[in-house]
């Protein structure tokens, strides 16, 4: 038994390194943070992934796609980041108009946004080298694309269906499927909450970040706890309604989130009694 223990923490003290060349990185697999935060960047792809397999028609081709691009932004491999962060977006938008739903828009600059966020704020914090920027861009860029991707987050989980469906009305499935609720003063409570949590640790991170200011023993990193804390309000307000199924998806994608909200700042700004 001492053998096997002793064996068990030399292979997890192995980082997982291959070579490095100019078209793709295999980050190092540690027991450390800037792992967990690699595996978030994976993870939420591998959930787009199974939001096209759960679908009523699977969309095998869909899964494929993302799970090609997360493999791609994991291993940092040239212009995937590109792709997903412009040219997918760009895509929704058109289509968008073209099926004559031109709201739909916003959603594309929200989608944008997080899809950004996940491809180039992991790289930025880790020391991957972005094509577009100097080092000293890289860093100084952490702060601003951090608070856009905690609001359009914060958006996509608490009052961004609520705002378009009405401001108290949600929506789910399509179709003949598609079931409309009106949210009673407790679940709209609830969005009121979650939005309030997640702004107020936007403010926070404003404030200890960006502008260096000095509240007590609160860290950057507890801005992203407040953030994400934010959007798990919204998800267990959507788990109150009876009339909607239970989707694991939107939990998968909201831990994965919370990764990178906490994680990102967390190295991006770490002191020496964080």
């Amino acid at each position: 038994m001492l053998l096997k223990y002793e064996l068990n923490n030399i292979i997890l003290s192995i980082p997982i390194v291959m070579e490095n060349n100019s078209f793709y990185k295999m980050p190092a697999i540690e027991m450390n943070a800037e792992s967990a935060l690699r595996i978030a960047q994976l993870g939420l792809f591998a959930t787009f992934a199974y939001f096209s397999l759960a679908e009523e028609e699977p969309d095998f081709i869909g899964a494929l796609v993302f799970s090609l691009l997360g493999l791609g932004t994991f291993l940092s491999v040239r212009y995937v980041r590109v792709i997903l962060s412009f040219g997918i977006p760009s895509v929704i938008v058109i289509f968008s108009i073209l099926d004559g739903d031109p709201g739909f828009v916003v959603w594309a600059i929200i989608i944008t946004i997080i899809i950004a966020g996940v491809c180039y704020l992991p790289d930025m914090v880790t020391g991957v080298k972005i094509s577009w920027m100097n080092e000293d861009t890289s860093r100084r860029a952490i702060g601003p694309i951090w608070i856009l991707f905690a609001i359009a987050t914060i958006f996509m989980f608490t009052v961004g269906d609520v705002i378009e469906q009405g401001g108290d009305q949600l929506t789910q499935g399509e179709g003949e499927d598609m079931i409309t609720v009106t949210l009673d003063s407790t679940q709209m409570n609830m969005v009121y909450a979650g939005t309030t949590i997640g702004v107020l640790g936007i403010v926070v991170f404003l404030l200890t970040a960006i502008l260096d200011f000095s509240i007590g023993s609160i860290r950057p990193w507890y801005a992203g706890v407040m953030a994400s804390g934010g959007g798990w309000i919204g998800i267990a307000m959507v788990y109150t309604i009876e009339e909607f199924a239970f989707d694991i998806g939107d939990s998968l994608f909201m831990l994965c989130l919370s990764g990178i909200l906490t994680l990102v700042p967390f190295l991006a700004y770490k002191t020496s009694d964080a």
